[in-house]
């Protein structure tokens, strides 16, 4: 039951974002959006955050979503990577192809973070990511989700939110990582206090050396081509 509560609940998120979303006006540039070309002039290839925010369905989770806009892309590909032990696995995939440079569009990427009570396995978590349009839909999208369930952290998380809103996204961007801290703590003598290195890097290489420090890093991957 709570597992449809939750699931209904995204749907409804997801479905008001595209009834409320009205795209741009044509020819005009909102915060962050490139300036309109002169005439006769071909708009330059761009992506961006108009919008951040996070969104909690209490026990069953919660969600962080981006809505983007751009144009002239050719292909963009939004990944769920989790790293662990020096491995990187892409547990969710959206990856979006257009035959010709796009048209202006609206887009939202959203990171779920389900609990596992919800999914009936407590004591675990189900990440997972989407990818939908609003406006200059690609001509053709494919999604792999490999339904991986995480252990939930013995120690906390430490997160990353990387702030792109109004502002162009590289052609490779972590919009967000999660460490969760798994290593059980140790036991301190009278007057010790324990301490680790919150956070880290969102390279490639930061991500897989702080897997192999007894963590499991969830990263919210971005990457497009013009």
């Amino acid at each position: 039951m709570n597992r449809c509560l939750a699931f209904l609940t995204i749907l409804l998120l997801v479905g008001c974002w595209l009834s409320l979303q009205s795209p741009p006006p044509q020819g005009l540039a909102g915060a962050g959006q490139p300036r309109a070309p002169g005439k006769g002039a071909a708009p330059q290839p761009s992506l961006w955050v108009e919008h951040a925010y996070e969104h909690s369905f209490g026990k069953a989770g919660h969600a962080r979503v981006w809505t983007l806009r751009g144009q002239g892309v050719k292909e963009l590909t939004a990944s769920l990577m989790v790293y662990n032990e020096g491995k990187g696995e892409r547990v969710s995939e959206t990856r979006c192809t257009w035959d010709d440079p796009s048209p202006p569009l609206a887009a939202q990427l959203a990171f779920w973070h389900q609990e596992g009570q919800a999914i009936g396995a407590r004591g675990k978590l189900l990440p997972s990511s989407s990818l939908t349009f609003r406006s200059g839909a690609p001509n053709r999208k494919a999604e792999k989700h490999t339904g991986k369930v995480l252990d939930e952290p013995r120690r906390g998380t430490s997160s990353s939110n990387s702030d792109f809103t109004g502002l162009p996204v590289f052609p490779r961007a972590v919009l967000y990582s999660n460490h969760l801290h798994m290593r059980p703590a140790a036991p301190l003598r009278k007057g010790e206090i324990e301490s680790e290195e919150v956070g880290g890097g969102t390279s490639e290489e930061a991500m897989i050396r702080a897997s192999k420090q007894g963590r499991v890093v969830l990263a919210v991957l971005m990457e497009w081509k013009k």
